[in-house]
């Protein structure tokens, strides 16, 4: 896991902040082919916890230096689930598109069909619930939100058939499909 707890977008994003030393909001966005309203809550939350500090003024063009905060530990890559439960874990709602999207590193990538499977997995065993349901004529996706977050270890699905938490030692076997 890294420093952050966080999505793999806030720490490649931090990533390229300390190695930037001096950035924009759209500066920082532009490194990680973004846009500035992804990058804002993240500048946020640095400057809070006092990692980057605010020179000139101005909200719109407003300059951030790095002056403190964790180095970024090199990328492992994680495993296609550690990518998708961190991605879970940071996000309010989301969609196996925003999942996908949050999850593939480039090293380990992570494909929408990839995060459907991992999300109907969480779903069946109740680590998810279903905030809008799918609407195939205008092309929307099913929305969710994790509602049982059991610790920064991905469960795992097991070719017995069953999902086993290793945060909490818990197992859960059906019958049929999971």
């Amino acid at each position: 896991m890294g420093v952050f707890d966080r999505s793999p977008l806030e720490e490649t994003a931090w990533a390229r902040a300390t190695a930037m030393g001096m950035f924009t909001h759209a500066e920082l966005a532009a490194q990680l082919a973004s846009d500035a309203s992804t990058i804002g809550p993240f500048v946020r939350g640095w400057e809070t916890h006092g990692w980057v500090e605010r020179v000139g003024e101005g909200v719109a063009h407003a300059r951030f230096r790095v002056i403190a905060g964790p180095q970024p530990e090199p990328s492992t890559g994680g495993s296609r689930e550690t990518n998708m439960w961190r991605a879970i874990r940071g996000l309010g709602g989301f969609t196996p598109v925003d999942i996908a999207a949050h999850a593939d590193t480039g090293t380990v990538r992570v494909s929408v069909e990839d995060a459907r499977a991992y999300i109907g997995v969480l779903f069946r065993h109740d680590y998810l619930r279903c905030i809008r349901k799918a609407d195939p004529s205008k092309g929307r996706e099913a929305s969710y939100k994790l509602i049982r977050n059991t610790g920064p270890k991905a469960p795992v699905l097991k070719r017995i058939r069953a999902v086993i938490d290793p945060n909490t030692g818990e197992h859960h076997i059906r019958e049929g499909k999971l």
